[in-house]
């Protein structure tokens, strides 16, 4: 009796263990996936320069068209005074996060106006945002960068969760531009991170 309560035992503390492996992953995702969708309205309400400011850290790296520290780079290129205020709008498509639940990406289309009031955007693209949750503990982004195409035949700023278990529903199917973009980035990605980033320690768990 007392050895079967024991591996009764092991097998609760086992299940609990398996669990908490599962769930981190996922709440990790949808905190970083809120975290990128604050980004984007701050930068509609309060204007793109807060909002970048304000979500990345001391490091955080943007593309201008170098690698740069974003917040510095800021600072040492203010805009010039103007009567209009652009606007950069953008959303994730999906988004992956690590098992360690601390690293994740983000990947969607943007679009950007030359002014708030104008009734069309004039430049099109996709973004890539690289995420790591802070030790205080909100996400800030490591790196930050996009590419610009014409526009697409469909613009959306949705994301879709997995309807299905996420390590064996298949990705969403993408327009030529969306796929192109992401093979790059994904390229680009992977080798800059290292092994700590290799495809197979990622579980996928927005997508359609």
């Amino acid at each position: 009796m007392r050895k079967l309560l024991c591996l009764i035992a092991c097998l609760f503390a086992s299940s609990i263990i398996l669990q908490a492996q599962t769930t981190q992953p996922v709440t990790s995702s949808l905190s970083m996936i809120e975290t990128e969708r604050a980004f984007a309205r701050m930068s509609e309400e309060k204007g793109t320069r807060p909002s970048f400011r304000r979500s990345s850290p001391a490091n955080g790296i943007l593309f201008r068209p170098k690698a740069v520290k974003g917040k510095q780079w800021m600072i040492d290129h203010p805009l010039p005074p103007s009567d209009k205020r652009e606007l950069l709008s953008w959303g994730p498509g999906f988004a992956d996060v690590a098992a360690s639940g601390d690293m994740g990406y983000t990947f969607g289309p943007w679009q950007y106006k030359t002014d708030i009031r104008d009734a069309r955007p004039v430049a099109w693209g996709h973004f890539v945002t690289i995420w790591r949750k802070q030790a205080y503990g909100p996400w800030k982004f490591e790196v930050d960068l996009g590419i610009s195409h014409p526009e697409p035949a469909q613009a959306t700023f949705s994301l879709e969760q997995p309807r299905n278990n996420p390590q064996t529903t298949k990705p969403p199917a993408y327009n030529r531009v969306g796929k192109s973009a992401f093979a790059i980035y994904r390229t680009q990605v992977f080798r800059g991170l290292g092994a700590r980033w290799r495809p197979d320690s990622v579980r996928v768990l927005c997508i359609a």
